[in-house]
């Protein structure tokens, strides 16, 4: 697909009511849009068809024995594009994004917390070209969607993980087919993931380029708030419909927020009056979106998602 896809008012908000439920059944994205369900049905595929939207899965990463890391790179140079690609081809890093500012380049990676995962990447970062220094955050709490994810919860059994894994490489797959994957029914793959959702486990996750809903304008913000006030602040700022991401951290900043914009003056309001009027914030940093390379585990190419490949994913490339 040549060019910039266009998205019309109806495909608009299809993805709209998507992002709010990845699995909403057609006849009731039918409803909420007013067509019918052959249209909903059918604007849906031809978007996934055209490598536009995709639904996937994110679960808990601390059910799962992960810890998150952010990860803020220093690179010299033009290399930052380069780095970025690089990072991007590792199982382990769903998030990888180009910066304008200081950070060059900036990524979430998942590590096993009784492994020396850690100690490898942050060897394998020194030993890259155009690397000058990278400063890593261990992510504490995640505040956005449906629950606080802090690690507290009961870990994935060996089932939900298989079950996610499916729903990874297609978060609207039908129960037969995730039952037929799974070697189950579709009555035990339905409550499983029943009790997934109740648990809280996992968010679905509609992956599109922002700029095709009228959202060019994305940034990372880094505060530094007194510790008093990380749990309230992280609180507000995760309800607030600009904000895709927000976790508190280790590091030079104790609160992260990724945010989407219509216009730059939507990020100043942002900025002055919503960050503005909280108190306790002693520092923040904003540092311009540039390009993004991979989201949700998910490689873009452009406006294009590239597809999954149904397989499991390869082990962590070296850098």
């Amino acid at each position: 697909m040549a060019g910039k896809p266009h998205l019309d008012e109806v495909d608009v908000r299809l993805v709209e009511e998507l992002r709010k439920d990845g699995r909403a059944s057609f006849r009731s994205l039918a409803q909420h849009l007013d067509v019918s369900e052959q249209t909903a049905s059918r604007r849906y595929h031809r978007l996934t068809a055209d490598r536009i939207l995709r639904v996937s899965v994110q679960p808990d990463p601390y059910a799962q024995g992960l810890l998150p890391l952010i990860v803020r790179v220093h690179t010299e140079g033009s290399t930052g594009r380069d780095v970025a690609t690089q990072v991007a081809r590792r199982a382990d890093t769903p998030w990888v994004e180009t910066l304008a500012g200081t950070t060059d380049v900036t990524f979430t990676t998942l590590t096993r917390p009784a492994t020396e995962d850690s100690a490898r990447l942050l060897d394998a970062l020194a030993r890259t070209r155009g690397i000058r220094e990278s400063v890593p955050c261990m992510t504490l709490r995640i505040f956005t969607g449906p629950a606080s994810w802090t690690g507290e919860g009961p870990p994935l059994d060996p089932y939900e993980q298989r079950l996610v894994a499916a729903l990874v490489q297609d978060g609207r797959a039908p129960f037969e087919k995730l039952a037929e994957e799974l070697g189950s029914t579709a009555t035990t793959v339905r409550r499983r993931l029943e009790q997934l959702c109740e648990r809280q486990a996992l968010q679905f996750r509609t992956e599109i380029d922002l700029t095709l809903l009228g959202r060019p304008v994305e940034t990372m913000m880094w505060l530094n708030v007194r510790t008093r006030s990380i749990e309230d602040i992280g609180t507000v700022l995760a309800a607030d419909p600009r904000v895709r991401f927000c976790a508190a951290t280790t590091g030079p900043y104790n609160l992260v927020l990724a945010t989407h914009h219509p216009t730059a003056g939507d990020l100043y309001r942002m900025q002055t009056d919503t960050l503005g009027a909280l108190q306790d914030i002693q520092r923040i940093e904003i540092t311009p979106t540039v390009r993004v390379v991979k989201r949700h585990g998910i490689l873009r190419e452009g406006h294009l998602l590239r597809p999954p490949n149904g397989k499991t994913p390869p082990p962590p490339t070296p850098l």
